[in-house]
């Protein structure tokens, strides 16, 4: 599951609304983005943040790009990310220990570490009786596009905790 501490949200998060650019919105709202997803170097450029999707099948790819059509910026991911911040209030209000183990796996962004994040994401395992932080080298924000080894192993472990 990917998240991110709830108190990284609510202390870091600014008041600002988060919105998408106006150019995802005209790309979008007008077709452009359709058109554009025909061009090789276009789709290459959208998924290099995700490895390039190098592990995954032909026929998923096809899947992704479709999803990015349907999904870039509309309503429900816009409406998330500007409750991002009331959102996690209400999860700090009743916040009590996991009784399962937790996970957290942080991305090193490729060597440029993001020190405030992997602070808030150390401090998340608090939230669990057994919490655990992986710091995952040369990944980026999608680490199971980075390293499916590593989740598929960190998943395996997790159920023997």
């Amino acid at each position: 599951m990917d998240g991110g501490s709830p108190e990284y949200y609510y202390e870091e998060d600014d008041d600002e609304p988060v919105s998408g650019s106006f150019i995802t919105k005209l790309l979008t709202q007008t077709g452009l983005l359709r058109v554009l997803l025909n061009s090789d170097s276009v789709i290459e450029s959208s998924r290099a943040p995700r490895n390039g999707l190098q592990f995954v099948p032909d026929e998923l790819k096809e899947v992704d790009q479709k999803a990015t059509l349907l999904k870039l910026g509309n309503r429900s991911v816009e409406g998330e990310l500007h409750e991002a911040k009331a959102n996690a209030k209400i999860v700090l209000d009743d916040k009590q220990p996991f009784p399962f183990p937790l996970t957290v796996l942080t991305t090193d962004y490729l060597g440029v570490t993001d020190e405030i994040w992997n602070k808030y994401e150390a401090e998340f395992t608090s939230w669990s009786l057994q919490g655990k932080q992986l710091v995952i080298k040369d990944t980026d924000h999608y680490i199971h596009q980075f390293r499916p080894d590593l989740i598929a192993d960190e998943i395996l472990a997790l159920t023997k905790r």
